[in-house]
């Protein structure tokens, strides 16, 4: 419900507010493995050009990184870099170019991202764009970007671009608003070789009645990698846009190498675009990037809880301990587990619980945990009901939490 009035809230300021109308800003689609994917990819990304799309993605890039993307679309180019520092804070910079007619467009970006809570992450751009002489224009503008992991395997992202589209010049040009909605889903069963992704961009300007308008653009696609490391991949994907009651179909495929030296990583990826009405127009793009240090594993471990629903430790022998089945795995080609902790908390009232007994340990936690009903101190705990929890977390920081499990304490 929480969620709910914030999509709201988001929908309600982001297109309620008015400004001048100047209608001049085209919707930026670069980095190979995007258009590959029909654009859906920023809520799994791999290459610091993601920050196009969401300023929280950084959060997924390694903790340090160049990388360089062209197109021959629109002759695009990107250049970037991305540093890590203490607890998987990422902060990066990006120039980019975009030439699309009737005007030029570049701009530099500044990104700070943060995984601030297990399930949340959170990111934001600062950029200057620079238009060219036809439009006399300089942009200060602000992207912010979210991520939400509901379930393992799905990674959602929201991120509500050109908030601000504050012009510096005497025109007090304006830049149309983005709401970009993603989403990607793993099959566990592929252990994250195969992918799918999906996406929605709805386009606006300042005006309620042009939000109103169908100007919006989405796509898809599906990528599967080969080897341990995910060393080759190849992907394919669809994008449709509409825009001012003109409509585009565009197909694209591409592949993706990564080579590991070390502390070294060296990725190349390539995309083909074309325009499903236009068969002849063929547009190619290029990522290539460098990584210092090995992949960051920005993924959590999976941990599971379960066991009996009751048991009664009265010393009768008869269910007198009850039997913690725990599962606790890093996923493949990640740091590996570094701490866990079995939790058994009581509720002192709706909010604040009480945590009357813990088991921990570090590296893999055994597959079962036996107890016998009693507290911290070895006094036996009242009857009614407790609620465990595991946790856990990797030797890279990435903390993971399973559902409160309900047990109960019988006399």
């Amino acid at each position: 419900m929480k969620c709910f009035y914030l999509v709201h809230f988001i929908f309600v300021v982001f297109s309620t507010t008015l400004f001048q109308e100047t209608f001049i800003f085209e919707p930026l689609f670069l980095g190979a493995r995007a258009v590959g994917l029909g654009g859906g990819f920023s809520a799994f990304p791999a290459d610091g050009t993601a920050i196009l799309y969401n300023p929280a993605a950084l959060t997924a890039v390694g903790n340090h990184e160049l990388h360089i993307s062209t197109g021959t679309a629109d002759e695009d180019l990107a250049v970037g870099a991305v540093a890590g520092f203490m607890n998987n804070n990422q902060v990066g910079i990006l120039y980019f170019r975009h030439n699309q007619n009737p005007q030029s467009e570049e701009g530099l970006i500044l990104n700070f991202a943060t995984p601030y809570h297990p399930q949340w992450r959170f990111g934001i751009n600062v950029h200057y764009l620079m238009f060219d002489k036809n439009y006399l224009s300089d942009l200060l503008d602000l992207d912010l970007g979210f991520f939400w992991k509901p379930l393992p395997p799905i990674q959602t992202s929201l991120a509500l671009q050109h908030l601000l589209g504050a012009g510096v010049d005497s025109l007090d040009a304006q830049i149309d608003r983005h709401l970009t909605w993603d989403v990607f889903y793993c099959p566990p069963l592929f252990k994250k070789r195969v992918n799918f992704g999906f996406g929605v961009q709805k386009l606006h300007n300042r005006s309620l009645d042009q939000f109103l308008e169908p100007n919006f653009r989405m796509g898809g696609g599906l990528e599967i990698f080969f080897f341990q490391k995910r060393n080759l991949g190849f992907r394919s994907g669809v994008s449709y846009q509409k825009r001012s009651g003109q409509t585009q179909t565009q197909v694209s495929a591409g592949f993706s190498a990564k080579i590991f030296k070390r502390f070294h990583k060296y990725a190349l990826d390539y995309a083909l675009q074309v325009d499903a009405d236009q068969t002849s127009s063929l547009n190619h793009y290029v990522t290539l990037s460098y990584g210092l240090g090995s992949e960051v594993d920005r993924t959590p471990p999976e941990v599971d809880l379960a066991a009996d629903s009751s048991f009664s430790p009265n010393g009768d022998g008869e269910m007198d301990h009850l039997y913690f089945k725990l599962h606790c795995q890093d996923d493949e080609g990640g740091s590996g587990l570094a701490a866990w902790s079995l939790i058994i908390c009581q509720k002192k009232d709706s909010v604040r619980v009480n945590i009357v007994k813990s088991f921990s340990g570090g590296n893999v936690p055994p597959a079962v945990i036996e107890w016998n009903g009693q507290d911290a101190y070895d006094n036996h705990l009242a009857p009614g009901e407790y609620f465990c929890r595991l946790l856990a977390e990797d030797k890279n920081r990435n903390p993971a939490v399973s559902p409160w499990y309900r047990v109960v304490i019988k006399k």
